[in-house]
């Protein structure tokens, strides 16, 4: 039995009977012990290890009962830890102004780690929340074009969601999915612009937004149903609309290719704000593809498509049997589908060469980084600190050593002076957590709450409490017990080269971290810079623009012409984007000398006469579209990009056609951004649309502002007064393209002088204990005539070059990692020498006002008092 019992696979586990001597009494072990072996045994041979191993687990913890517990133990261990506290307590308290620096610089870097792990947790959980996560997947398709470019869309052809559904048994459904529309919903004399989608008829049942009203199986299931939001229901049937008979089947209107009349199946709970889509009504599909007429076409593409998928099912084969399957129904198309997982849309964004390749992932990963630094800033402070005045403590330690206090005690109290720092820290960090908590939603633009009561937020604390405390009191409290009685017992015993070195070490590496967040602050401060004032090609600012829609629509000339009068509106256009986020495209364009089985896919904006005049867009050669031209509704405008493409040196005047009409180059355009700096400018035409597009655009006079809006508004609204007027500006649309990368550099820039801070405040309390250590030294100096600037200097430069080699250390870290970002966007600022020299500058001045404080308030003591200390 007794070699069964040591043996570590047929024997119980070991630290089961570790726990079990620990805790119980003698009188009852040998008795409690066997029984616990025999039961151990019979299950062994009844069961096997496994099982075996577990059930004495168990045992051993339910036997652990107050009548079992050693009393002496417990009372000892008790004794000792309360003595270790009030040790703690006491040498907090005789030295205060390292306990406040101590935790000061603990609680600051807590409190941030707090918000960046919130912020982590909230962007990880984007789009998890449905129920069915795991089997819910997405269409992606890769387009192969010349020169072996794959370009990768969310947008697939119709068909291929029964497709999907009929001929592939993994797929339980399939849902197709519109863009973002925005319509007008009204209901008696109300009439609100709201944002929604088309979607098929299981989207409900498929996904987890849940309906308050309506059944999720048959909302969608009739063409001239309409699902709403609780905000949109209490917008339109006020507060109390849960309470009235009668919402369920009420007629309302949309605005879907004019007017119609539909009834609410459903009111489904307001998306939350980490959702990916969000909507304020849901319409069925069906009714959007009986006005594009798209049904059955597999070379349109513009619908999402999602799907849920047998649980169990084998992704990767499934994506090879869908391979080929646009290829089989559309000739010509070559074009790959794959689906990825539905909740990988919010972080895994960004596809380069057929390949995903991130999207906001890299942002976690970066503050995933960002944190762990700032806890390794605030933990080497401890460190330091606790092991700088080790010497003021020598007595104590020696005293303890003498009297039998063992290594295991000594680091004992020291790791539990750490802990009881870090948990007042915690605290604290906490309390500024809450209370700060408002101020980072509102700058990261999210409903951030803290779960106080759930397992994993306790879980968190407890991990921060003892993975943060353990960290910075590990160096002090092992150096401090492996201290010799012999040198321990020397009070003024000087530091050892090999501690000092490590202190020294540990300051490099501090500001090599802070001097990387500096650095790449400002390089993503410099990006967002570079991108707002870009000339992209056109003129943004002062250009207003409204939906065309519904009698607007009809009468847009009279629109037009009525709206020009006012001397505050300079020109007018229309368009079917705006052109800050054109997203149509096509492979139909044919030119001479084009290749056949060439596959080039060309952006296409559609717009009035007027489009490149009110955009101010330069003309390189040729003309823009004029209604003196009857051949202008064939005839298209190429950018700078389609002419390289089609390889033509003098495009205008060349033969071309599109969507089988056949027309002329008569116009050559400069280049202009359309779409994310993330991406190269592409090959673009603008066709001729004079009346039936989706966005009106209008130059204004900056003189003229506010007169020139007024006649707007008031023009819209005698012209169509069913729609409510929705007036935006074109600069407000290209700032939003951008703004997650300027929140970003703004979280950034906090975080780098957080970091620069908890930094500088380590610094300050070496400087304060070097200058204690130094104060005979330094009166000396100065009775025999030692000036204060050279006293100044003798106790700055040790600290001042740490600092600057950290630097030069941090250097080629910080470029890599900048020009690592960088080079994600396909147009970017110069990384210049200059962000080196900023950031240098400042973190060396701001280190050298840390430290010259107290440098100079040593330098000037009078020396007599400092000697009659000595």
């Amino acid at each position: 039995m007794d070699k069964q019992k040591k043996d570590p696979v047929h024997g119980p586990p070991q630290l089961a009977e570790r726990f079990l001597h620990w805790y119980c009494h003698p009188d009852a072990l040998e008795e409690i012990e066997g029984d616990l072996l025999e039961v151990f045994h019979r299950n062994l041979r009844l069961f096997g290890p496994r099982k075996a191993r577990r059930t004495y687990v168990l045992l051993v913890l339910l036997f652990f009962r107050m009548s079992n517990i050693k009393k002496t133990s417990i009372k000892i261990s008790f004794i000792m830890w309360r003595n270790y506290f009030r040790t703690a307590v006491r040498s907090m308290a005789k030295h205060k102004g390292f306990t406040f620096l101590n935790v000061m610089g603990l609680t600051i870097g807590l409190t941030t780690a707090l918000f960046i792990l919130l912020w982590l947790q909230d962007e990880v959980a984007y789009d998890k929340f449905h129920e069915a996560d795991a089997q819910l997947y997405r269409a992606m398709r890769n387009m192969y074009l010349d020169g072996g470019q794959i370009k990768t869309t969310s947008a697939v052809p119709a068909p291929l969601e029964k497709e999907l559904e009929e001929a592939f048994p993994e797929v339980i459904s399939a849902d197709l999915f519109s863009w973002e529309i925005e319509s007008v919903v009204s209901f008696e004399d109300q009439a609100y612009r709201q944002v929604g989608r088309y979607a098929g008829e299981t989207f409900f049942e498929n996904f987890t937004f849940p309906l308050i009203l309506g059944d999720a199986r048959t909302a969608l299931s009739d063409i001239s149903s309409i699902v709403i939001s609780a905000s949109l229901a209490e917008r339109l049937f006020g507060g109390d609309w849960q309470k009235k008979e009668g919402v369920i089947g009420q007629s309302i209107k949309l605005d879907s290719d004019g007017f119609q009349v539909l009834k609410v199946t459903g009111v489904f709970e307001s998306p939350p704000r980490n959702a990916t889509f969000r909507f304020d009504f849901i319409a069925p599909a069906a009714l959007l593809n009986r006005q594009i007429d798209w049904e059955d076409s597999w070379t349109n593409n513009g619908y999402r498509l999602f799907m849920k998928l047998q649980p169990g099912a084998d992704v990767a084969s499934l994506n090879q049997k869908l391979k080929n399957v646009i290829r089989e129904h559309a000739e010509g198309e070559d074009a790959d589908v794959f689906l990825v997982p539905y909740s990988d849309m919010h972080l895994y964004s960004q596809f380069e060469n057929g390949k995903s390749v991130g999207g906001r992932i890299t942002y976690v990963r970066i503050f995933s980084f960002v944190g762990i630094f700032i806890l390794l800033i605030a933990s080497i402070n401890f460190m330091n600190l606790a092991t700088a005045r080790s010497s003021q403590r020598a007595k104590e330690i020696g005293v303890r050593k003498t009297i039998g206090a063992s290594r295991q005690n000594l680091i004992r109290q020291f790791m539990g002076e750490s802990i009881l720092m870090t948990a007042i820290s915690l605290v604290l960090a906490i309390g500024l957590t809450i209370l700060l908590l408002p101020h980072f939603n509102a700058l990261t633009e999210k409903a951030i709450t803290i779960p106080w009561m759930s397992l994993r937020t306790t879980g968190i604390l407890l991990a921060l409490l003892f993975g943060v405390g353990i960290l910075a009191g590990s160096y002090p409290a092992f150096f401090l017990a492996a201290s010799p009685i012999q040198q321990v017992m020397k009070v003024r015993r000087k530091s050892k080269v090999g501690f000092t070195n490590i202190r020294r070490g540990l300051v490099i590496f501090q500001f090599i971290l802070s001097n990387l967040l500096i650095i790449c602050t400002i390089t993503c401060y410099q990006q967002i810079q570079f991108i707002k004032d870009k000339n992209i090609g056109f003129q943004k600012e002062n250009v207003v623009h409204l939906p065309s829609e519904g009698d607007l629509n009809k009468h847009y000339q009279l629109f037009k012409e009525r709206a020009l009068q006012h001397p505050g509106v300079l020109s007018m256009s229309s368009g079917g984007q705006l052109p800050t986020s054109i997203g149509w495209s096509t492979g139909s364009v044919r030119w001479e000398g084009r290749d056949p089985e060439s596959k080039i896919d060309i952006s296409v904006v559609v717009a009035d006469y007027d489009f490149a005049e009110t955009m101010k867009m330069e003309l390189l050669d040729g003309r823009f579209h004029s209604a003196q031209f009857a051949s202008d509704s064939v005839n298209l405008v190429i950018n700078e990009t389609a002419a390289r493409i089609m390889n033509m040196t003098d495009p205008v005047g060349q033969k071309i056609s599109m969507w089988q009409q056949d027309g002329q180059i008569i116009g050559l355009i400069k280049d202009f951004h359309f779409n994310s700096m993330y991406n190269p400018i592409e090959p673009l035409v603008i066709k001729l649309s004079p009346q039936g597009n989706n966005n009106i655009m209008a130059r204004l006079s900056g003189d003229q502002m506010e007169g020139a809006l007024a006649h707007l508004r008031t023009l819209a609204e005698e012209l169509n007064p069913d729609y409510p007027v929705t007036l935006g500006f074109l600069d407000d649309e290209y700032a939003a393209s951008f703004k997650s990368e300027s929140i970003i550099a703004t979280l950034a820039k906090y975080f780098s002088l957080i970091a620069i801070c908890v930094s500088c405040l380590g610094l300050f309390g070496l400087a304060i204990f070097a200058a204690e250590q130094r104060h005979k030294e330094v009166s000396i100096r100065k009775v025999l005539g030692a000036s204060v600037a050279n006293l100044f200097f003798l106790l700055s430069k040790e600290f001042l070059l740490l600092v600057f080699v950290a630097f030069l250390i941090a250097i080629p870290l910080a470029g890599y990692v900048a020009n690592t970002w960088l080079s994600e966007f396909a147009y970017h600022t110069r990384f210049g020498i200059e962000v080196f020299l900023v950031a240098g500058l400042a973190t060396v001045g701001i280190a050298f006002l840390t430290i010259g404080y107290e440098a100079l308030k040593t330098a000037l003591n009078n020396p007599v008092e400092a000697l009659k200390r000595e």
